[in-house]
Formats: C-alpha cells, sequence, structure tokens
C-alpha cells in the first residue's frame, strides 16, 4: 500500500526545489529530492518518535543510495 502524504502541492513543489539545491545534480535528483521533502514533512509532522523513525529510516537509507 502506498502511502499518502497531505501537503498541498505548491508546499511540495517548495520543498523540492530546496532540496534540489542542496543535493548534487545527477539523473536521480529528482526522485531524491522528493524523498527528502517527505522526510522533512515526517519530520515536522508532530507523530511519536518511534513513528517517524520507523517511517524516516528507510527514506535515509534511499538517499544515502541516491546521493552517493
Amino acid at each position: 500500500m502506498e502511502e499518502v502524504y497531505m501537503i498541498p502541492q505548491k508546499d511540495m513543489e517548495e520543498l523540492i526545489q530546496h532540496y534540489k539545491g542542496e543535493l548534487t545534480e545527477n539523473a536521480l535528483l529528482t526522485k531524491a529530492a522528493k524523498i527528502a521533502a517527505k522526510k522533512h514533512v515526517l519530520l515536522k509532522s508532530g507523530l511519536p518518535p518511534a513513528i517517524i523513525n520507523a517511517k524516516t529510516k528507510p527514506m535515509s537509507n534511499e538517499l544515502v543510495h541516491l546521493t552517493k
């Protein structure tokens, strides 16, 4: 099942642009930026730390893989 993040499209686009500036230029830049934006939203969501950790750990691993 795919997770759905409730964030206005405008905000998501701004977050993607922000993280594009932080990531190196490569073919997987957009995918990495989307993952970073989703991780950012989760970290700011106010969910319990255990849930945030469980959801962001795989994202962090994938970001490391995409940005190497």
